[in-house]
């Protein structure tokens, strides 16, 4: 469920808009919109406004001379042309000024020569106006138009057209030679191709929102397929190393305006297609240009004396590094690059948007070594807080582009170091995160409990939480929510004061759920110890090595209890349990395992108990801290990375766990012969095919239940390939490698594949198996 509004108000539908614009996080202009209805994802991600064509033009054709220095780049006409256009997005904060047209009609000629605007002073000074009013009051102006809903044969249709579309202007990307003219600038075919490839990502704004998402998923597919994220970011790398202001400080727009719709086009593809992100960190100089680009500006940006696109491409690139660091199999290549040391000037800035990005950014990235950068005396913690506040009291849940959700998420993100628990609770998180816990929308929920949880985990924070009834009361309340996420959070934040509940009275009764007794823990002990099972605590995104590891040692003789759900639907006691009967705990560990609270609660009661503990790494060049690095300490470990051959590793591991056993040690272990697949993420041009064989040797053994459940996690059609089997598929897997030729034949003659957007999702379900 999306973010919502506030109590009491009806939800309306916000249609989405015509023109394609930026994330919601990119620098801003503020449109009205008469509604109290929550902004939806998709909102978040289209910010987009239905422009005339021909006013648009005519504006920028008077305007495009003069390039002022104001923090706004749209001039007044234009903004007086939109601010009257109906269909507008509430949360558009961010409007990309190339000239747009609606969907169902051909562009017009004027459009077919996008021309960049530049801002007058009176511009800027009534957008600084607006920018002092609450995100309410901006919100009352212009009327909503209802949206007529597309037919199922329109929407084929329309995406037919747009992959098309998507292909035809791709192929004029790909040949930046050959569309540059003798000033090394791009001509207008080249210009109206980037143009045009920012609109496909809202072809079906008019459809609904489960199937305009389902659609983007699709296109960013193709996108991918088609090489899409390659050649954008050679635009954006040619654009950034040609320079987009010429010797006399004047706007080249030949290069300007490829360069801001470029980076439209990949704002909007890591926000819609979050798996593929990892695309733009293996290109081999989009990142560092971007990076250079941070660093060049940062100066001019903290003086407050940017030019305006300067401004505007900054935003776009605090905004794509945001999305990027969402995706956790990124982080690593993103610290490796320097990425904490770029940003950590911007949370001196003083625009709150590029402050709430960066913020939001090294939440995700830093590591517990430089956590306590967020801290800062605890202002930038007051800030956010104060902004989630503010989001909650909007009737659409918003403030400063950023929803109450987001913001949520940053606190907790926050809170998952040790070093910023304490300093979040004495700026007063506890009650603004309650408030957000009586939210009626659960995303808002779960993200709050979520945040309770983490900082549940310090000992101090625990006193305060159980003195506030209203914490209290919250969780108790939620324990049993029919949410497993709200209830894992709420039982996980009890399970960690289970011993101060005790000694409560109010909640002794409580404190008997959650604590263990001595008598249950010695039973377990006791029937541990004539089962003497080895018990894997782990995180689920190394399931599929950790699934081998307990494979191979079973295959020699020892016992394992392996929670194949990561703990879903497991209950805490059923973990308890697990941990007081395990003769050895082998803590599998990494950054995702010392972020997840899950795992940390295992862990430390493993540690509590006493447990011998052999640690595996999971993560090459990772190094445990904080809590998790006082439990492993100077531990003798074991790396299942693809830093060494797994089998030498295993060897060793059922050895050391034979030997703990006090069993006889066979010369030679028994080990499959079946290699794990990378625990890192990136794949490599040299490491894919390993990975798709590997793979295979997995699925040739799939049940009907893995292939169905690898089909719904890929949102394949069950019309077409509910009938296959493990050995099928893990045969496709290796024609595809072998002969694609015959592998796409293949699809087209015998299973009947003929639409490319299935195509495209099938052919990259095959290179994610693992599942």
């Amino acid at each position: 469920m999306g973010s919502g509004a506030s109590k009491g108000d009806q939800p309306t539908k916000i249609q989405p808009v015509e023109h394609p614009i930026l994330n919601h996080k990119a620098p801003e202009v503020q449109i009205s919109i008469k509604t109290t209805e929550p902004l939806k994802k998709n909102d978040l991600t289209e910010n987009k406004v239905n422009s005339s064509v021909d006013k648009a033009e005519k504006t920028m054709e008077v305007n495009n001379k003069t390039d002022v220095n104001s923090t706004r780049d749209l001039d007044k006409k234009v903004e007086e042309s939109i601010l009257t256009t109906p269909n507008m997005s509430a949360d558009s904060k961010a409007v990309d000024n190339s000239p747009g047209h609606d969907k169902d009609q051909a562009p017009s000629k004027k459009a077919e020569k996008p021309t960049e605007m530049s801002s007058k002073k009176s511009t800027a000074d009534q957008n600084e106006e607006q920018e002092n009013k609450s995100d309410a009051e901006e919100t009352e102006e212009v009327s909503e138009t209802k949206k007529v809903p597309l037919t199922a044969e329109q929407i084929e249709e329309k995406k037919t057209q747009t992959f098309k579309a998507l292909k035809k202007d791709l192929d004029i990307l790909s040949d930046v030679d050959g569309h540059l003219n003798e000033k090394g600038t791009f001509d207008k075919d080249f210009k109206n191709a980037t143009f045009n490839l920012q609109s496909h990502h809202f072809a079906l704004k008019k459809a609904s929102l489960d199937i305009d998402n389902q659609f983007k998923e699709e296109l960013g597919d193709v996108f991918v397929e088609l090489g899409g994220v390659k050649i954008v970011c050679d635009v954006v790398v040619y654009c950034q190393k040609k320079g987009y202001y010429n010797e006399e400080n004047k706007l080249i727009q030949g290069v300007s305006m490829p360069l801001i719709n470029c980076l439209i086009i990949l704002l909007n593809f890591t926000d819609a297609n979050a798996r593929h992100c990892h695309l733009l960190v293996e290109h081999a100089e989009f990142l560092p240009q971007i990076l250079e680009a941070l660093q060049r500006l940062l100066l001019s940006h903290l003086e407050d004396s940017m030019r305006v696109k300067d401004e505007k491409a900054l935003g776009y690139y605090h905004s794509i590094i945001h999305n990027i660091a969402q995706s956790e199999l990124c982080i690593h290549e993103l610290r490796e690059m320097g990425i904490v040391e770029v940003l950590l000037p911007y949370l001196k800035s003083s625009k709150d948007k590029i402050l709430l990005t960066t913020l939001a950014s090294l939440a995700d990235i830093v590591d517990d070594s430089e956590a306590a950068h967020l801290e800062t005396g605890g202002d930038l913690f007051k800030f956010l807080l104060k902004t989630l506040k503010s989001a909650m009291n909007d009737r659409h849940r918003r403030c400063k582009g950023w929803s109450a959700r987001e913001l949520a998420r940053t606190v907790r993100r926050i809170a998952k170091n040790d070093v910023n628990k304490k300093s979040l609770v004495a700026q007063g998180s506890l009650p603004v995160l309650v408030s957000l816990t009586e939210s009626k929308y659960e995303d808002e929920q779960i993200e709050a409990f979520g945040a309770l949880w983490m900082l549940s985990f310090d000992k101090e924070n625990q006193d305060i939480m159980l003195q506030n009834e209203a914490v209290m009361e919250a969780l108790v309340n939620l324990r049993k929510s029919q949410n497993k996420k709200i209830e894992k959070s709420c039982s996980g934040a009890l399970w960690n004061m289970r011993e101060k509940l005790s000694a409560i009275e109010k909640y002794k009764d409580l404190g008997k759920e959650f604590n263990r007794s001595e008598t249950d823990v010695t039973q377990s002990n006791s029937a541990g110890s004539s089962r003497g099972h080895v018990m894997l605590s782990y995180q689920w995104a190394n399931q599929n090595t950790i699934k081998k590891i307990r494979d191979n040692l079973q295959a020699n003789g020892i016992k394992c209890w392996m929670d194949i759900d990561d703990m879903q639907g497991s209950t805490l006691n059923a973990m308890a349990r697990a941990v007081e009967g395990a003769e050895i705990v082998l803590i599998c560990y990494s950054k995702k395992y010392q972020d997840s609270p899950n795992c940390r609660a295992e862990a430390e009661y493993a540690f509590q108990l006493r447990k011998p503990i052999i640690p595996l790494k999971m993560e090459r060049n990772y190094q445990a801290r904080e809590w998790l690095g006082f439990i492993i300490g100077s531990k003798l470990f074991f790396e299942f990375t693809d830093k060494y051959p797994f089998d030498s590793k295993m060897s060793a591991l059922i050895k050391e766990v034979l030997s703990r056993q006090k069993k006889s040690i066979p010369e030679n272990p028994v080990i499959s012969s079946t290699l794990p697949a990378p625990t890192q993420k990136v794949e490599t041009s040299s490491s894919k095919p390993n990975t798709k064989i590997q793979a295979s040797e997995v699925v040739k053994n799939w049940k009907e239940t893995d292939v169905l459940r690898w089909m719904n996690h890929h949102k394949l059609p069950s019309s077409k390939f509910s009938s296959l089997t493990g050995i099928e598929i893990a045969f496709l897997q290796v024609l595809r490698q072998e002969s694609p030729d015959f592998f796409y034949k293949t699809l087209n003659d015998m299973l009947k594949i003929k639409d490319l957007p299935t195509l495209a999702k099938f052919t990259f379900a095959l290179e994610d198996t693992l599942v």
